[in-house]
């Protein structure tokens, strides 16, 4: 059942990641409709996208240094603002800075309860030992392209990309798994 678990979790982060990587073809983007942001095309390539949110990243940032994005930390809200920045331009949405800014503000304070809850609800910590093995079951044995083109653009391997640079998107999922089957232990989903 965990196991059965873990790949779905996994096959929707993979997706997830997947979304904001595609490569050659057929793409998708996002416009703004009715109800929000809607399915179209992409409007550029992965390489093209990731050297514009560079470029603007470094204009925006604080640090004035896109080499901050290579730090480790759970919750790194420069390396947030870079994956917006990137799908911003991806998918062609020209979403203004002021509103990706507060979109990832936003997701960082869910980030900040979501780490609240499971150190000082369920007494949840999560270990650079079991990130890895994470990485090792669950992002290693799968290929994407997406994820070629993508570690590419940023000068690094895959290996790189899922070890270290993704490496905050990877701690959530194990911090999330851990915190649903606690919150299942307790009877919350029945």
């Amino acid at each position: 059942m965990k196991k059965e678990f873990i790949s779905v979790v996994m096959a929707c982060s993979l997706v997830l990641l997947a979304g904001c990587m595609y490569g050659e073809g057929e793409r998708e983007t996002l416009e703004e409709g009715d109800n929000g942001y809607q399915i179209d095309s992409y409007q550029t390539d992965v390489k093209t996208a990731v050297t514009l949110a560079l470029d603007q990243f470094a204009e925006l940032s604080s640090s004035k240094s896109i080499e901050v994005l290579y730090e480790y930390k759970p919750i790194h809200e420069e390396k947030m603002l870079f994956r917006s920045l990137i799908n911003n331009h991806l998918f062609g949405t020209n979403r203004p800075t002021a509103e990706i800014i507060k979109a990832r503000n936003e997701r960082k304070r869910e980030f900040e309860k979501l780490l609240a809850e499971a150190q000082d609800e369920y007494d949840i910590t999560v270990t650079e030992e079991e990130v890895t093995a994470y990485i090792e079951e669950m992002v290693d044995p799968h290929y994407f392209e997406e994820q070629e083109e993508y570690a590419a653009a940023l000068g690094i391997t895959v290996t790189e990309l899922n070890h270290q640079f993704d490496r905050d998107l990877y701690y959530f999922d194990v911090l999330a798994d851990k915190l649903l089957f606690a919150r299942a232990a307790e009877g919350q989903f029945e």
